[in-house]
């Protein structure tokens, strides 16, 4: 399918319906079709982000959640995503960073949690277990 580049917000809407409907290679080239037509779009970035982190594919998700960190450094979302994506890939170091970024103080105490809550989940998290991007169902 072909949409013309007015049409990016149709395209976004339509790669997240596939994302939800579990069909995440069609998803991840529409959203990567809404990227190149509005590079600056957090949301499109981040969403993309999910997919490609859904299917597996943690290293390409840290480039477009990193892309979306930059464009948006004051949201705590894009961070979030980075450091999730960070932690499941075992650079807890730099999970750590990604997720202070942006932080206030409340975030930084969340940012704190989550490390000493997740980051041992993760050590022994089971493959058979969800992992964090296991809400885009998998067919």
């Amino acid at each position: 399918m072909t949409l013309a580049p007015e049409r990016n917000e149709i395209r976004a809407r339509l790669g997240t319906i596939l994302a939800v409907g579990g069909r995440l290679h069609e998803a991840a080239k529409i959203l990567t079709e809404a990227v190149k037509f509005d590079p600056n779009d957090t949301g499109n970035l981040l969403k993309l982000g999910q997919v490609m982190a859904a299917q597996g594919e943690l290293s390409e998700a840290v480039l477009y959640f990193r892309e979306a960190a930059r464009l948006r450094p004051q949201d705590a979302e894009p961070h979030e995503s980075l450091g999730r994506a960070l932690l499941e890939l075992g650079k807890k170091e730099e999970a750590l960073r990604a997720s202070f970024a942006h932080s206030s103080r409340h975030s930084k105490r969340k940012v704190i949690y989550h490390a000493v809550t997740a980051i041992p989940r993760l050590e022994l998290r089971n493959p058979s277990r969800p992992s964090s991007y296991d809400f885009i169902q998998k067919h």
